[in-house]
């Protein structure tokens, strides 16, 4: 779409050539007639990365916080990077959850409004338009988004196979990328892992922070799924696998201060995702000091910083909370793998986050991305079920789809399965 001669800046260009991922439209259309029980052949969306689970609770406790008289500063100006009452109480729910055992300052937290804006304020920072930034691939469809919307860095996915040599395969992938014209400023990774729902093992952290360090790229750790382990696996954050390189000495402090940061957030363990609430940890002194400067473009309201601060300074209903989350997921998960497993239809097991990776290759009517597509059509139209497309998350070859399971109650997710494999039985029959 061209801009308007004299209308938008050039650069708005590229935000209109943008395409949204083909599940946000019909998304939308299926919200205005989703499946519940009086309305059984509404659509089942399960495309969208939401955990509604459980949300209801933690609106209830941040319904009680705000029946108290608010204090003065809710109306006032606070720090733009957060306000000091929210950085103590959230430092201190790190170090109580998921690094435990890890000195958490309040003065390495940036707070804002959501973790989407600290990815386009960290990679505005961290790499200049055209420098690339290595994403483990599949991978979170919105990064692209994220990366080149306004900071116009290059989204370089490449497939990680964590039973070969992790090393040799990011130097590999950040070799041709450079070849291609972007340098590597950056590796990102999601772990819990969407759209697999698997942890990364701690060999393969290791290795990838090694790497990082040792050629001057940052890696940025997206643990927005820390405490929605599932399953049985052990989720250890990459702050952790960092500590453990330094006592060993096989990296220094410096090195990791300078080149690891983390995020975290609210919206995906305590379903929150409206709140609008991220959480960036980061030792580094000079990003500290930039983030000084951008975070009044993203800062979080008083209103939901003195909130939050009443609700997560209770560690006792938070360890009540996070056990209740674990376990409706769980449930969920058991139902729908129980309802897939059924019907004959493949899927990569999952221990963590709120994702099951759909194998649907067999049933491509056609080879291609072209197929991939056909197929997700006959799934949105006849089965009435919304997912996310392989390609829409940099799958290696087409007919792979995620399933976001905690939108929908457990009900809701056989249904689909149900759906999914009347139409799959119809496209193996044609």
């Amino acid at each position: 779409m061209p801009v308007e001669k004299g209308a938008l800046a050039s650069r708005s260009q590229r935000l209109l050539d943008l395409k949204p991922a083909p599940h946000f439209e019909a998304f939308m259309k299926g919200y205005m007639d989703q499946w519940s029980q009086d309305n059984p052949e509404g659509y089942v969306l399960i495309a969208v990365a939401e955990n509604k689970l459980h949300s209801d609770a933690f609106a209830h406790r941040m319904q009680e916080a705000l029946a108290r008289p608010l204090p003065d500063w809710v109306m006032n100006y606070t720090m733009m990077t957060g306000d000091p009452r929210l950085q103590e109480v959230l430092a201190a729910l790190l170090r109580h959850t998921f690094l435990k055992g890890f000195e958490v300052r309040a003065r390495d937290l940036v707070i804002s409004n959501g973790v989407t804006p600290l990815l386009d304020h960290l990679f505005f920072t961290l790499a200049d338009a055209g420098e690339g930034v290595l994403i483990p691939a599949p991978y979170y469809p919105s990064f692209d988004m994220d990366l080149m919307a306004k900071d116009d860095v290059v989204p370089v996915p490449f497939y990680l196979v964590e039973d070969g040599d992790v090393t040799a395969q990011l130097a590999q992938a950040a070799a041709a990328a450079a070849e291609a014209g972007s340098p590597i400023r950056a590796l990102l990774i999601t772990n819990p892992n969407n759209p697999l729902g698997i942890v990364y093992s701690t060999a393969t952290l290791k290795a990838m922070l090694e790497w990082s360090v040792k050629n001057g790229v940052h890696l940025v750790s997206d643990e927005i799924y820390a405490l929605s382990v599932h399953g049985e696996a052990t989720f250890v954050s990459m702050q952790r696998v960092a500590q453990g390189l330094v006592e060993e000495g096989a990296l220094t402090q410096e090195g990791v201060d300078t080149h690891l940061h983390l995020l975290w957030g609210m919206s995906k363990d305590f379903g929150g995702s409206g709140l609008r609430l991220g959480v960036l940890h980061t030792r580094s002194a000079s990003l500290k000091k930039v983030f000084g400067s951008i975070s009044p473009f993203s800062q979080a309201s008083n209103l939901l910083q003195y909130a939050l601060t009443v609700v997560l300074s209770d560690l006792d209903w938070v360890d009540a909370w996070v056990a209740e989350n674990q376990r409706q997921l769980a449930l969920s998960y058991s139902a729908f793998s129980a309802a897939l497993t059924e019907a004959g239809i493949p899927f990569t097991p999952a221990t963590s986050a709120m994702f099951v990776w759909l194998d649907l290759r067999k049933w491509l009517p056609k080879q291609g991305w072209e197929g991939e597509a056909a197929l997700w059509q006959r799934i949105c139209d006849e089965a009435r079920v919304v997912v996310t497309t392989g390609h829409s998350c940099h799958a290696a070859e087409p007919g792979y789809f995620r399933v976001c399971f905690a939108w929908v109650p457990a009900e809701a997710l056989v249904v689909a399965a149900t759906r999914l494999s009347a139409v799959l039985d119809g496209a193996a029959d044609t």
